[in-house]
């Protein structure tokens, strides 16, 4: 067995004090990994259950705290990132009100594609065939998505944007109703789905 403690532990005051209780609990000592580290155990995981083409691939996770970029072919990772950016975190931060407005998707835009320029040249040079997108998050995405009748397995720019405009008419979290998007990731929808919407086209 091996458990380890990812970004919401990395960015604690004081994680030593948590991991005493955590690890009594689980009986089991807790690594806390790095980032990058965090974003290849992630491909391993997204790897063991895509089919291999043999051919490189861009797996995205978007986190409560964190987004992880991976390249890869078949198991091993050739290109590892990871951002401090997760729908949590970026909820807490672009919408403390919980308003959803144009000014604020423009600015969000633009601190993203700032974020990505630390890896976007290497990335884009490396190259890849297919991107996938892992993680609770991108899933709740994805069925929205195909419960709009916009997408069926495959988010494309399109969807994104149909998604983006069904934001900005809620006007309000508080007020978002989506077809397939139950109460629990309702809050974050915003921040994933437009930090999706960047990521891929910064990355296409």
């Amino acid at each position: 067995m091996w458990a380890v403690g990812t970004n919401t532990v990395r960015r604690m005051k004081n994680p030593r004090a948590f991991l005493v209780a955590a690890e009594t609990a689980l009986g089991h000592p807790i690594e806390i990994v790095s980032g990058r580290e965090e974003a290849r155990l992630i491909y391993l995981g997204a790897a063991h259950g895509i089919a291999d083409k043999g051919k490189q691939r861009l797996v995205i996770d978007i986190g409560g705290g964190s987004t992880e970029f991976i390249i890869g072919l078949g198991f091993q990772t050739l290109e590892r990132e990871s951002l401090q950016m997760g729908c949590v975190a970026t909820t807490k931060a672009c919408f403390p009100d919980g308003k959803i407005t144009t000014k604020r998707y423009d600015d969000f835009r633009r601190g993203i594609v700032l974020e990505m320029q630390q890896f976007l040249a290497e990335y884009r040079a490396r190259g890849w065939a297919d991107a996938y997108g892992c993680s609770g998050t991108i899933k709740a995405i994805a069925q929205v998505a195909h419960e709009m009748g916009c997408a069926k397995g495959v988010l494309t720019p399109a969807s994104m944007a149909e998604i983006r405009d069904a934001l900005l008419k809620a006007k309000s979290i508080d007020t978002l109703r989506l077809p397939g998007l139950n109460e629990e990731r309702r809050p974050v929808l915003p921040a994933a789905s437009w930090c999706l919407m960047r990521c891929s086209r910064a990355c296409a």
